[in-house]
């Protein structure tokens, strides 16, 4: 709806500020997410100190992300972009501290669904009043995209609540630092997966403008809409593949369950794709249909990036974080060269093309590393940051 009320001026500028919230959130989970989950699953009694240590973490790096987002809004966009940028940046902080990972731990994840579909809800229905009324713009869709993560952040705070989980501020500290110097490798890598993504957003907003981000967009809100289903399957297999990892079912290869996952992420790619096609041919009109191809593209890089998702949730129940890195890395080196030699030209396509190319070349890289084994966790994973008892 979004797509159509703004036009491909204003969703594209729309999609590329969204694109940097997103950024925002990711950097700002400081990679703590899946460790959070393999901790509280291996030692439940201290899941009030864990949830604590990770929130204040979590909530610092929002407030210093944001400052320094802000600062850049306003000296490279001016002044009048800083009202947005700051009700998106507000929204951001449900991103970098997301209770995700507690509902994870707890095998909760069909809770912490129903909160996000009401929410989901809640925002169609506010876009489709304004829609309906004449009202939709840049600033409407701003406040319901901040608002969103806020609605969803609220509600699963009162869900754990009810679930007897609360924050404990005694020993707290204690965890926080075993808890970042076992994210430090995922944290490495995180900043580098969104290198590719930013790089080439910036690259072609700015090379080519808002009208062509907007066909790019298109293909992304559809990979990204694929990827929120790879990433579901994700969380239901992680929890159990850290424990799995902590006895003596780490001896086994993991094929069976990522050989499921694996074909559900085809199925789940085969209806994706039919439902953009249906978009873009018969709901948005003429003025999309320059999407076709990017979107095509992205689908397929987003298929990669969730077989190496799901590689990398292994890799982590073993402790075994080093490949990861290794993949993102590989990833961003691609994305920035491909952006340095080419970015004057750069098309839609092109862009998603190379988005295609890094995500390929990650996952090929920390797929790698699960095949190389080994299949048990390390001493370090057992007692976080090389601390017995941690």
């Amino acid at each position: 709806m979004l797509m159509g009320a703004l036009g491909p001026d204003r969703f594209g500028y729309f999609a590329f500020s969204v694109t940097v919230l997103g950024v925002l959130g990711t950097v700002g989970g400081l990679g703590l997410r899946q460790v959070v989950v393999r901790e509280v699953v291996r030692r439940p009694e201290a899941a009030g100190r864990l949830s604590t240590a990770y929130l204040v973490l979590t909530g610092g790096a929002w407030i210093a992300l944001t400052t320094g987002v802000l600062a850049w809004v306003g000296l490279a966009r001016g002044p009048t972009d800083l009202p947005p940028a700051g009700i998106l940046a507000a929204g951001g902080f449900a991103l970098c501290a997301s209770l995700q990972p507690l509902f994870d731990s707890r095998g909760l994840q069909a809770a912490h669904a129903v909160v996000a579909l009401a929410a989901d809800i809640a925002a169609l229905a506010a876009v489709a009043a304004a829609t309906a009324t004449g009202r939709a713009n840049l600033e409407v869709a701003v406040g319901v995209v901040a608002a969103k993560p806020l609605l969803v952040w609220a509600g699963a705070a009162a869900l754990l609540r009810g679930h007897g989980l609360r924050p404990r501020f005694g020993g707290w500290t204690r965890e926080a630092g075993p808890l970042i110097r076992s994210a430090r490798p995922l944290l490495a890598s995180v900043v580098a997966g969104v290198v590719p993504g930013a790089v080439i957003a910036a690259t072609l907003e700015g090379a080519a403008g808002s009208a062509a981000f907007a066909q790019f967009a298109v293909g992304t809100q559809a990979a990204s809409a694929y990827l929120l289903l790879v990433i579901a399957g994700v969380r239901v297999l992680h929890p159990g593949l850290c424990l799995r990892a902590g006895g003596d079912g780490g001896r086994r290869s993991p094929g069976r369950e990522l050989t499921t996952h694996g074909a559900l992420m085809l199925g789940s790619l085969v209806g994706t794709a039919g439902a953009g096609l249906f978009l873009v041919t018969v709901v948005l009109g003429p003025g999309y249909r320059g999407a076709l191809g990017p979107m095509t593209l992205l689908l397929v890089g987003a298929f990669l990036n969730g077989l190496g998702q799901t590689a990398a949730a292994w890799l982590v129940a073993v402790g075994r974080e080093a490949p990861i890195l290794h993949g993102q890395l590989v990833g961003a080196a691609v994305a920035v060269f491909g952006c340095w030699t080419g970015g004057h030209a750069f098309s839609p396509l092109g862009a998603a093309l190379l988005s295609c190319t890094a995500s390929g070349l990650t996952a090929a890289v920390v797929i790698t590393g699960v095949c190389r084994g080994p299949w048990r966790p390390t001493e370090s994973t057992r007692h976080p940051g090389g601390i017995p008892g941690a």
